[in-house]
């Protein structure tokens, strides 16, 4: 049957696309080289665009059917946008500031309304909770540099990076590399499936957990900023959660310095 996509291409454009494009970026945005295509799943390819174009996630869903129906809204639409270096796009009001969080040399920056709780959990006076977790961990390595692993996309992310085991089940939606200071940050969107999907929409189980990763090796340790989310949670502020991401920096330690 054909579809009527005249009014929703991008629509289809998600549907048919078959590969995940790694966007390799300096801490100005600006590229380093040439985006890298590589092979995907159509139930990893879904994912990333669901991510992408802010499709509601949930434990469990099934295909939508393509049509002109009225879709929702992009995400995070209200919260501030920041760029790599965690400079402000678009704001609330004219001023806007920001609170930096630290773990030893690693640091970072978020807005400065936003309260983290004993859990770890972010929340937004306003909007409510952003972020189920936002963590800091580190690692002695024999690691000069987090480019001796291999290429980002290749990296066993769950023992690499001492993440937890459940997270193996989880999809690698986007994999890139980010330059501040010197250092080579390599970042994860990572989207864990539900355990229990309809069989015959597989390729449709959309996640019930999203994390996000920083990770980068300074003065022999091993720094990894883990930012686990819920689906109601990335509705509300996914972008600004990314965003808040590319802030994360690791400071050389007075040894090194």
């Amino acid at each position: 049957k054909k579809m009527p996509c005249a009014k929703r291409p991008n629509f289809c454009q998600m549907l048919s696309s078959l590969a995940i494009v790694v966007v390799i970026t300096e801490a100005h945005g600006r590229p380093l080289q040439h985006s890298i295509v590589i092979p995907a799943s159509p139930r990893r390819t879904l994912l990333r665009h669901a991510l992408a174009l802010g499709v509601p996630l949930a434990a469990t869903a099934t295909l939508p059917r393509p049509s002109c129906a009225a879709q929702p809204t992009r995400n995070a639409a209200e919260l501030p946008q920041f760029d790599a270096e965690g400079k402000l796009l678009t704001a609330y009001d004219e001023e806007t500031d920001f609170q930096v969080i630290r773990s030893g040399a690693a640091s970072v920056r978020i807005l400065s309304g936003w309260t983290q709780g004993a859990d770890s959990s972010l929340a937004d006076p306003v909007m409510g909770a952003a972020a189920s977790r936002l963590a800091f961990s580190k690692t002695p390595t024999s690691l000069a540099n987090i480019s001796e692993l291999g290429r980002a996309e290749q990296v066993q992310v769950t023992s690499a990076f001492g993440l937890d085991s459940e997270l193996v089940r989880a999809d690698m939606v986007a994999a890139s590399k980010r330059l501040a200071d010197g250092v080579l940050y390599y970042e994860y969107d990572l989207a864990l499936p539900a355990k229990e999907c309809v069989p015959e929409l597989a390729t449709a189980c959309l996640p019930q957990q999203v994390t996000l990763l920083s990770c980068c090796v300074r003065d022999k340790v091993l720094h990894v900023l883990q930012v686990d989310i819920s689906p109601s949670q990335w509705r509300r502020a996914g972008q600004a959660l990314k965003n808040l991401r590319s802030t994360f920096v690791v400071q050389a330690t007075a040894q090194s310095a």
